[in-house]
């Protein structure tokens, strides 16, 4: 079971789950520099609820409420009740802890019955895009963003297309 972390903002378990997920994150200041030693920052995921931390493992996420583009630097285009991975980090405390993760947030996804799950990864990341594409994600487009310190960066938009579960019987009266 997925362990969704939700807080009021200044509470202790705020505190304590900004400090855990910041902890993770800031292993890797070249991948997240926007959040490196800023966990302030992951408190609008713990007021929603959007985020999962459990085994070593952090996750954000949202979930999009309106249908069009992505982004005006990609051709992604999303739809309404789609879901998109925000950060996914790991201090690989625990093996394959990121796939069963992964595995069980696509589920919550299907139960949510949403259609796709997207993600964005800087180009570089080599070792995220080889996770992502062994897990099924594909690429759907290029997206390009900018740092006053890097210039343009080059990423790619991952989509990961969800099929409903076979398991579940439609009924028609």
């Amino acid at each position: 079971m997925l362990n969704f972390v939700k807080a009021d903002k200044g509470t202790d378990e705020m505190v304590r789950a900004v400090n855990q997920a910041s902890s993770i994150i800031n292993l890797y200041p070249e991948v997240f520099p926007y959040l490196y030693k800023q966990g302030f920052k992951l408190e609008k995921y713990i007021e929603k609820g959007n985020m999962i931390l459990q085994d070593g493992v952090v996750f954000t996420f949202g979930r999009y409420k309106s249908n069009g583009k992505m982004s005006k630097n990609s051709t992604t285009y999303k739809k309404k009740g789609d879901f998109i991975l925000q950060e996914i980090a790991t201090n690989h405390s625990k093996t394959n802890a990121p796939k069963q993760i992964m595995d069980e947030f696509v589920n919550y996804c299907k139960s949510q019955h949403a259609e796709n799950i997207f993600l964005t990864v800087r180009a570089f990341n080599y070792r995220a895009v080889l996770f992502y594409e062994r897990y099924g994600f594909v690429k759907d487009s290029d997206i390009t963003w900018s740092s006053k310190k890097e210039g343009k960066i080059q990423g790619i938009v991952f989509r990961l297309r969800l099929v409903p579960d076979k398991n579940i019987e439609t009924v028609c009266i």
